[in-house]
């Protein structure tokens, strides 16, 4: 008679059956693991002890030998769980899938197994992140997770046009060098701030500021603020690292806007120095804008993690 051992996934042995005849291998086992509730589906790593005694993993279609053998599997109550472990979503949150992944603990092994079955490139993965203690963390490539974590890949799908090098000067792309200041700023509608707190441009109009900038007054403080909350939604938009670009694509991009109005200057805006030592007013905007997106982003995901939980229990 055919014998079946249970083990758990620390390699302890958790019960011994024997096995009644039947038509499968699948129906051997089930009805096997059935004597001790547990379901087939919860079992992994079927093998079966060779002649020499080592155990060799086989295939669950592998038709049942006449002679008597002894089979043992892995009792792995994750195992259903960790099928929907990946979730894929886009840059605004948004699923685009739960995907199963055979690729272990490995983060760098799971994202290119992901990567690979959704059909994208690496460089549309934008942030990959683990879910601890009910909390969202940016996990590395090279790092691992444990069997229980799930991943969140977020994908950046968009196509945006880079800056190009023509006879060694940078260009930008058409869809940011047609952009003008004055539509910006005749267009832009004032927001409240974190925590429903009003920013010191708040107090601004913005066509004031645009007849005192065409006047070629200089701008304060606040009136280069408002301008840095103008101009740089649309950079973060279409550069081709999302939220993140280079500081000369910056300076090339401010270089077209600020064209028309000589007293606007550079350096003002963003740092001549590429460190980041030193930031000044667009930057701080962009990062205050990456912010706000990484937690809209990361709110919706966690209500798709917690109404995944409610599936799964």
């Amino acid at each position: 008679m055919h014998k079946l051992v249970i083990y758990t996934t620390r390699g302890t042995v958790l019960d011994t059956r024997d096995c009644q005849p039947a038509a499968t291998l699948k129906e051997l086992i089930g009805n096997a693991l059935g004597l001790v509730k547990i379901r087939l589906e919860d079992v992994c790593c079927l093998k079966r002890q060779g002649e020499d005694g080592k155990w060799l993993k086989i295939s669950w279609k592998e038709e049942i030998p006449k002679r008597d053998c002894v089979y043992q599997v892995t009792r792995d109550p994750l195992k259903t769980r960790l099928k929907h472990r990946v979730r894929v979503v886009d840059y605004d949150g948004e699923e685009i899938g739960l995907i199963p992944t055979k690729s272990g603990i490995v983060v760098q092994k799971i994202v290119n197994e992901v990567v690979m079955s959704l059909g994208v490139e690496m460089k549309n993965v934008f942030i990959v992140e683990v879910l601890r203690e009910n909390r969202l963390l940016g996990v590395k490539l090279t790092g691992r997770i444990k069997r229980e974590e799930r991943l969140v890949i977020t994908l950046d799908l968009l196509e945006r046009d880079a800056v190009e090098i023509d006879a060694g000067e940078p260009i930008l792309p058409k869809c940011l060098t047609i952009l003008k200041l004055d539509e910006m700023l005749s267009q832009y509608q004032h927001r409240l701030g974190r925590h429903g707190i009003k920013s010191v441009t708040n107090a601004l109009d913005p066509k004031e500021v645009l007849s005192r900038l065409k006047a070629g007054e200089a701008m304060t403080d606040s009136e280069k603020l408002l301008i840095s909350k103008c101009v740089a939604p649309p950079l973060q938009e279409h550069c081709f690292k999302r939220d993140s670009p280079w500081r000369r694509e910056i300076r090339l991009y401010l270089a077209n806007l600020f064209a028309p109005y000589p007293q606007l200057h550079i350096p003002d805006f963003v740092s001549e120095h590429d460190t980041k030592v030193e930031i000044n007013v667009l930057e701080k905007v962009m990062i205050a804008n990456l912010v706000k997106k990484k937690e809209a982003r990361r709110a919706r995901v966690m209500k798709l993690l917690k109404r995944n939980n409610k599936g799964l229990s």
